[in-house]
């Protein structure tokens, strides 16, 4: 039972302890052949917390669905002993074979949250290896379907804590994933209630761990809690972006939200030292009624007295007639100088409808640093590449 709670809460050290010395002084007997396969389980989930395994990788299967994959042969192989012993035992009730039941069922139900840790390595993966535009819908629908299933299928008391730990995870993520989704569909007010609830959860979940561990001097530490936790820094930074006018204009006082890194005060450090003739957020809105340039609102412009009406069809023309180029995030923003209009144009597409502009009066080289360095930090963060570094650091 300490090994357990150890696990459900996280302390993977101490349950690997308790392991060790359990296996040293008290069942050295029957079910002693169960110590190795829960040792490596101790070992996987220290890896996965931490997010170490988050690194890209050209193999069909991740080293730790490896790792998994061998703790779930082990127990297999623990199960086919134990479901030997039923067998063989002419006497049911004896205290040999109640015991073996009773583990072969637990057992099943270990593999199963096994299977789903491996799922959702899968989901990390996904939004990790990309560096593309991420359908974020899918990622929801597919955790929606791994927690459906661990719910379905993990119902043993003994397992209760790990399945909702499992389950808080996925929920938390799902609310970060639709959050980005309403964000790209510029959803203002759903927007800001999911991350006002994210916020809220997460916590929680600080304070859930703050008290399983008063020592702990960060319970954040955990890695994959800190993801959870740099995402929404992320995305309520992009959106404090994409709906500054909204949140300045509206009465949503009981969702005001403060983020850690300020886009517009980037905008504007950057117009200011370069002389910027105008920065625009630009959304193609193909699925609404708009047509002509009014299917491409800008959701930003900075400044607000220098707006770019008269260069508006020249913007949409380069997007349309650039966009396998824009299309990948390997470019550096894709750069022109018109000479019919005296202005050089900067443009890199930050999502799958969104992209960013910088205008020039005059020509600006295409490699100047400043511009550079501009769109590299400002498309860094709005396509949520933060992510990809965390486990770097």
């Amino acid at each position: 039972m300490a090994f357990q709670n150890s696990l459900e809460q996280l302390q993977f050290a101490k349950a690997s302890k308790i392991l060790r010395c359990s296996l040293k002084e008290e069942l050295r007997g029957s079910i002693s052949f169960l110590f190795a396969p829960l040792l490596m389980l101790t070992a996987c989930e220290s890896v996965y917390y931490s997010l170490s395994f988050m690194e890209f990788s050209q193999e069909r299967e991740n080293y730790l669905q490896i790792l998994y994959s061998q703790v779930v042969s082990d127990l297999n192989q623990v199960t086919a002993v134990l479901d030997t012993v039923i067998t063989n035992e002419p006497n049911q009730e004896s205290p040999e074979v109640i015991q073996a039941k009773f583990l072969s069922h637990l057992l099943k139900h270990l593999r199963q949250i096994i299977v789903t840790r491996k799922k959702m390595i899968g989901v990390y993966l996904d939004l990790m290896n990309r560096k593309d535009t991420i359908d974020y819908g899918q990622l929801v629908e597919n955790l929606t379907g791994i927690k459906n299933q661990v719910e379905k299928e993990v119902d043993h008391y003994l397992m209760a804590q790990l399945r909702d730990n499992i389950i808080c995870e996925i929920d938390l993520l799902s609310k970060l994933f639709l959050t980005q989704k309403n964000i790209s569909l510029f959803k203002f007010k759903d927007s800001l209630f999911l991350i006002y609830q994210c916020k809220c959860e997460i916590e929680a979940l600080d304070h859930k761990l703050q008290s399983v561990d008063e020592s702990l001097a960060d319970p954040l530490e955990y890695s994959v809690f800190r993801f959870f936790k740099t995402f929404l820094a992320s995305l309520t930074a992009k959106a404090c972006f994409y709906f500054r006018s909204g949140l300045f204009n509206q009465e949503d006082n009981f969702l005001t939200i403060r983020p850690e890194l300020d886009y517009h005060k980037q905008v504007m450090a950057f117009v200011e030292k370069t002389k910027c003739f105008n920065v625009s957020v630009v959304v193609h809105m193909s699925q609404k009624a708009a047509i002509g340039t009014l299917s491409w609102p800008r959701v930003y412009s900075f400044p607000e007295d220098s707006q770019p009406d008269q260069h508006w069809p020249n913007v949409i023309s380069l997007i349309q007639e650039n966009k396998k180029y824009l299309s990948n995030f390997g470019n550096s923003p894709y750069y022109i100088f018109d000479p019919k209009v005296n202005s050089s144009y900067f443009i890199a597409k930050v999502d799958k409808t969104v992209f960013l502009l910088a205008i020039f009066n005059g020509m600006i080289p295409e490699q100047e640093a400043d511009v550079a360095s501009f769109f590299n930090s400002i498309a860094f963060g709005l396509r949520n590449w933060n992510l990809l570094e965390l486990n770097k650091q």
